[in-house]
């Protein structure tokens, strides 16, 4: 076999296996991310998140779309959580955010714990059921609720835990032409919102 032919070789399963990978990194530090969130909040942290993964190759972005975790993905999530641990579910959704926000709303009724909703910058789909089930909202200076198409509002709640910004800087956000217009978001390019400046008091 030829040198060029092994370079040839070696780069297709690099563009294969390469992406894999860095996904599987991506979660494990997500998973660090979120366990190190529940140690310093004595909660479990459970993330509903809409977010653009990207997919690179040797650092080059190759591949760009869209996320949601079904509410499988949640119930799952939530079979990891002891029955009466105190959870934060930390919460973004867009409008029109192909979601099963009853599903979601009945698996926290049904949690033994407090809930806390946590919105760093909105929850537009579904967003009044959710701060009607939670014991408690913590939000964004900024953040925002709505219910379908009804007009948002903003979304009174406390300061964002001191916590979170590790966590939100592993879920960038989409491009803003694919969320709503009206409302600055998290990106984990930078700080994101109040995160860092005002340490809650747990």
């Amino acid at each position: 076999m030829t040198p060029l032919l092994n370079a040839i070789y070696f780069f297709l399963a690099a563009l294969v296996f390469l992406p894999v990978v860095e996904l599987t990194l991506l979660a494990a530090r997500r998973t660090r991310a979120l366990r190190a969130y529940g140690a310093a909040r004595g909660s479990f942290a459970l993330p509903v998140v809409y977010r653009e993964e990207r997919v690179g190759l040797l650092g080059q972005p190759i591949l760009r779309y869209l996320s949601m975790p079904t509410l499988d993905d949640v119930r799952r999530a939530l079979a990891r959580a002891p029955a009466d641990a105190p959870l934060d579910v930390i919460v973004h959704l867009p409008r029109a955010v192909p979601f099963d926000i009853d599903g979601l709303v009945a698996l926290l009724e049904s949690h033994g714990g407090p809930v806390t909703l946590v919105v760093p910058v909105c929850v537009l789909t579904g967003g009044r059921r959710l701060v009607g089930c939670a014991d408690r909202v913590l939000a964004g200076r900024r953040a925002a609720v709505a219910d379908g198409a009804e007009r948002a509002a903003p979304l009174a709640g406390g300061e964002l835990p001191g916590a979170l910004g590790p966590v939100l800087a592993l879920y960038p956000q989409p491009p803003r032409r694919l969320t709503s217009p009206l409302f600055s978001s998290f990106d984990g390019s930078r700080t994101p919102p109040d995160t860092g400046e005002r340490l809650e008091q747990a």
